[in-house]
């Protein structure tokens, strides 16, 4: 038992000393690029959407603030390894050495768990994208390909579209660290000027009025004859107090939101209580757990560290810089 023992809480050493098969090719703007190319996406497109409609409302931004706090700590604890332990492997090694086998065996398995879904959950929603961008024909012809039937947990097809932007970015990562490194910035840079120009397109359709909704508003109570808030005339103001009912009382949009009044009885109203903290302090600090998903990715950076031309300053550098700009752009 005791041998047992020693060898699930054996150490692994690292001679700092050994030269490496990496290249050391790597520098800060490349590990800024690499760490912002990996967390930016799934918050934007998917998480930041979906956390202002149903947990934090306009208070999404404070969500994201929260959630950007906690991971820049986060952040330093992966740098300061990194700086220590210059190192390919990230929290594995980190674990190896530090702990034990037994450790650097489960981080190293739930690293690919964490990799593996975070690939995934963007592919799909490029592939819902474009899904979209055709009218749905693609998922039509997938479902005639491949269909998946009626199982539990899984989708109705095999998305071959999201299959292939994964398989295509594998060999792209294949070709060498050099050649994927000058093609993720390419993106990354592309990426961020898609939501640039997204910000100061969406900042003429930008209405403060949303930040003031009164919960008889949602609710469709409002009196007709009451005040607006620079909608338009009576009429209009009325109007959009149906228009709330119609989308917040379980009663009339039941069918397109099952996930929100499942379980709740037809007076339930899901957009909660209006103004800018609609779901209340609860609501925030739930978005920001939800949030914090949208800042995983940034640990690649620690992967890199038998690849940085100086480990001890471009690695910490780097993953600050890039949850800053993540944190921004979020």
């Amino acid at each position: 038992m005791s041998q047992l023992v020693k060898r699930l809480t054996r150490k692994k050493y690292i001679d700092m000393t050994a030269s490496s098969n990496l290249k050391r090719c790597l520098g800060t703007l490349d590990l800024t690029a690499l760490g912002v190319g990996a967390t930016l996406g799934v918050g934007t497109y998917v998480l930041a959407g979906a956390i202002s409609k149903y947990q934090s409302g306009p208070a999404v931004c404070l969500s994201m603030a929260i959630a950007a706090f906690a991971s820049i700590f986060a952040g330093l604890c992966y740098a300061e390894f990194g700086t220590r332990v210059p190192k390919a492997g990230s929290a594995y090694v980190y674990g190896y050495v530090c702990v034990g086998e037994l450790v650097a065996f489960i981080l190293g398995w739930s690293m690919i768990l964490s990799y593996g879904i975070g690939a995934s959950s963007v592919a799909k929603s490029y592939s819902g994208y474009v899904d979209a961008m055709v009218h749905g024909k693609m998922s039509e012809a997938f479902k005639d390909i491949l269909p998946m039937g009626d199982v539990p947990f899984l989708a109705d097809y095999v998305d071959w579209f999201a299959f292939g932007i994964t398989m295509g970015v594998s060999i792209i990562l294949c070709m060498g660290m050099r050649e994927s490194t000058k093609f993720n910035t390419v993106l990354t840079l592309l990426n961020v000027a898609v939501i640039i120009f997204v910000l100061i397109g969406g900042a003429f359709h930008v209405s403060g009025n949303n930040w003031s909704i009164e919960k008889n508003e949602l609710n469709g109570t409002c009196d007709n004859s009451a005040g607006d808030h620079g909608a338009g005339d009576n009429s209009d103001n009325g109007t959009k107090c149906l228009e709330y009912q119609a989308a917040c009382l379980c009663q009339m949009c039941r069918e397109d939101e099952e996930d929100a009044c499942h379980g709740k009885p037809d007076s339930f109203n899901w957009c909660g209580d209006g103004g800018f903290f609609p779901f209340g302090v609860d609501g925030i600090v739930s978005g920001a757990a939800t949030a914090f998903y949208g800042f995983v990715g940034f640990d690649v950076i620690a992967t890199m560290g038998e690849e940085v031309i100086n480990p001890q300053r471009a690695m910490p550098i780097a993953i600050i810089l890039s949850l800053s700009i993540i944190f921004l752009a979020y």
